[in-house]
């Protein structure tokens, strides 16, 4: 498995999505081998959950901004990368050959060559392509001066880096359907040889009866009515609409806090913001939480809110917080909705439309038995639709399904 990071590098989506796959693999008896980019304490290789884990480049990969991540240096990251993960993947082939290759999104573009002279086939699982990226900085960087350079250079990322990715993929997997009808539309890839499999959750580690005491005292949330947000902090994440919603959300609901839970670049931004609005008692700013307590964090909000204005694959903080029988609110762009049925597990609201943000977050904090019903058919869809359990058993038969030769 080609991953750019792991949880060890930073935790996200598709790190936390990789490693529940990897382990879920191991665990049904099979051998896995991943290689990545350089770890932060320049460990070489390691074995974890018995998978042999492989760190080169001189570059330790993290989330990035746009901004960022159309620079130079993303380029000079995938160069240095490549270069050293071709040949480590040749020496381990070399050893013993690979069944299977699984790329996470596009990092696996500098073997697909060796691949196919060695006839070893490729699965990729796409998260997103750099098509969605480019949308999602035109709607939030539109007056950017650098806007054609910026444009320009996700379309290269595109056309270098995940069409041949695609193009050589056996069965590409697609974790929402929404990234699925995005791949036909714009890579031509057969819809066949597409499938569509949601990112897993531990349904049995995000879970409603967990004791919140401790949690609510550590960050002074007791008696508060908590709207929690979890995540990359980033404009293209949206949390300031529910910043400037706040106020009136205030003057209609008591003892609100809002809990902004990660880090990131737009950090700074929103503490000016809240300043400026005077809400320094009203909003938290956790930078980091462990991943064992970050099950206890769901459950001691009221109300989990993911106002996003990019182009989400998937949202995989959605299905932890609905696992834990939280209400969700969103927005209705990307793969979300391919998560959350609008009035029946969450609440679906326009990208950055603050009024409607206002609007469903007062009613589901005055609504209790609203927010019930809601909760708990978020617990119900999780359970039954996003359990790290399926996804992996799902994955395995494409798996098979490609060694068998169904698949040309």
């Amino acid at each position: 498995m080609f991953v750019k990071s792991l949880p060890f590098h930073v935790t996200g989506g598709m790190e936390t999505h990789a490693w529940s796959l990897a382990k879920g693999i191991t665990k049904r008896g099979h051998k896995l081998t991943i290689i990545t980019t350089k770890h932060p304490r320049n460990i070489k290789r390691e074995r974890k959950e018995r998978i042999k884990i492989h760190y080169v480049g001189n570059i330790t990969a993290c989330y990035q901004t746009l901004a960022n991540k159309i620079s130079s240096q993303h380029t000079s990251v995938f160069c240095t990368f490549g270069k050293e993960s071709l040949e480590k993947f040749r020496e381990l082939n070399e050893e013993n050959r690979f069944d299977i290759v699984h790329s996470q999104s596009f990092v696996a573009w500098s073997v697909i060559e060796y691949l196919k002279r060695e006839e070893i086939p490729l699965v990729t699982t796409v998260h997103g392509t750099s098509i969605s990226d480019l949308i999602t900085f035109w709607r939030v960087n539109r007056v950017c001066p650098q806007m054609p350079i910026a444009m320009l250079k996700l379309l290269y990322n595109f056309l270098a880096f995940d069409l041949p990715v695609i193009r050589s993929s056996r069965i590409v997997i697609a974790v929402s359907d929404t990234i699925k009808k995005h791949l036909v539309r714009f890579t031509l890839k057969d819809s066949n040889s597409i499938v569509v499999i949601p990112n897993g959750v531990d349904v049995s580690r995000f879970h409603p009866s967990i004791q919140t005491d401790s949690i609510k005292r550590k960050y002074g949330l007791t008696g508060k009515r908590v709207i929690l947000s979890v995540g990359r902090v980033d404009k293209e994440k949206g949390i300031q609409f529910v910043i400037r919603a706040l106020p009136n959300i205030l003057k209609r609901v008591k003892d609100v806090k809002l809990w902004i839970l990660g880090s990131g670049s737009y950090s700074q931004a929103l503490k000016n913001l809240v300043r400026k609005l005077n809400l320094q008692d009203k909003v938290l700013f956790t930078p980091y939480i462990s991943d064992e307590e970050l099950p206890r964090c769901y459950n001691a909000c009221d109300l989990f809110v993911m106002p996003t204005i990019r182009l989400e694959s998937f949202g995989l903080v959605l299905a932890e917080a609905m696992a834990c029988e939280k209400p969700v609110i969103a927005s209705r762009i990307g793969g979300v909705p391919d998560v959350i049925q609008d009035g029946i597990d969450g609440i679906l609201v326009s990208p950055g439309d603050i009024n409607s943000i206002y609007k469903q977050i007062v009613t589901i904090l005055n609504d209790q038995i609203l927010a019930r019903k809601v909760a708990n058919n978020a617990r119900r869809s999780a359970c039954s639709n996003f359990s790290v359990q399926e996804m992996v058993n799902h994955t395995l038969e494409v798996y098979e399904m490609v060694l068998m030769g169904k698949q040309d």
